[in-house]
């Protein structure tokens, strides 16, 4: 073993080392953060630019499901990506990164610490992920299926409105929450994936109504249903009304950046809310028929 360590001091030797101090390391990692940072601003105005941005936006957010600023940095770096993974986690998966290929570099939050003024910051790190794409060998994707019983359990777990169905309901809005009644009223008749893709819209409206004052559909409509589509992609549900996405740049004009990454953080967060109510309801139902399968079997 010595030897090793005597050799490996030899060949450091040999070459022109240049030691770095521990506050120039710092220095330089502090400037390749910011220089990430800076990216991510830069594409946030890309991103609110045409409706064709912004669906690629929202696309790789309920892909990645990765905070906006790395969100951002990944449609900076490779706005294709699919499957974003650490090389270690492709090396344990008998995946091997392709010659030549780039990592795509995000921030991984390090700790916290304290700032000159006394306050709380999150530290952060530069991580490097590849996508699937970047991978020797065909990687086996899962997408997410729609299973309609299930996702119908989830909506309606620990629903913090009632649901009511009309036989002539408005033929314009078929589904429609009330603020009012606290009520989320739905037409007879409607196809699955109409019925369910307006379901998930209205809790979407209901969530926001909870969480927001001055509550008003028409004027967060934009918000609400940018959220709703991230659930019902994250479920499997196809979105066909996406007339809303023309609206983007008008919804966004004259906020800065840091507004508007405010405005998209929040909208994911909504969507988050959403999303988690209907995966605990969809566990508990499976729960529910597991114990009356143990039960019918007895």
């Amino acid at each position: 073993m010595s030897n090793i360590y005597a050799q490996l001091k030899k060949n450091t030797q040999n070459k022109n080392h240049v030691k770095v101090s521990k506050e120039e390391y710092a220095k330089e990692m502090q400037q390749r953060r910011q220089k990430l940072f800076d990216m991510a601003e830069k594409q946030i105005y890309e991103v609110v630019s045409s409706p064709e941005k912004y669906v690629q936006f929202l696309n790789l957010l309920w892909r990645t499901d990765y905070t906006v600023t790395n969100t951002l940095l990944v449609m900076s770096q490779k706005p294709d990506s699919t499957l974003l993974k650490s090389s270690s986690f492709w090396r344990e998966c008998h995946h091997y990164i392709k010659k030549g290929e780039k990592g795509i570099q995000i921030l991984e939050p390090a700790g916290e610490y304290e700032k000159s003024d006394g306050s709380i910051g999150t530290g952060y790190k530069i991580k490097h992920v590849f996508d699937a794409s970047q991978i020797n060998g065909t990687v086996m994707q899962e997408k997410p299926v729609l299973d309609v019983e299930s996702y119908v359990s989830g909506l309606i777990y620990d629903s913090p409105v009632e649901l009511n169905m009309l036989e002539n309901a408005d033929e314009v809005n078929p589904v429609l929450y009330s603020p009012e009644s606290k009520c989320i009223f739905y037409s007879s008749g409607l196809d699955a994936q109409t019925l369910l893709q307006g379901l998930t819209r209205e809790y979407c409206h209901v969530e926001f109504d909870k969480q927001y004052d001055n509550y008003s559909r028409e004027s967060n409509r934009f918000f609400i249903e940018s959220s709703s589509y991230l659930v019902c992609r994250k479920f499997g549900i196809q979105v066909d009304d996406q007339h809303f996405m023309n609206e983007v740049s008008s919804y966004f004009y004259g906020m800065s950046t840091n507004e508007i990454k405010k405005e998209l953080t929040q909208i994911r967060e909504l969507s988050q809310d959403v999303a988690d109510r209907i995966s605990r309801g969809i566990y508990k139902a499976q729960q529910n028929r597991n114990v009356e399968k143990v039960q019918k079997a007895r």
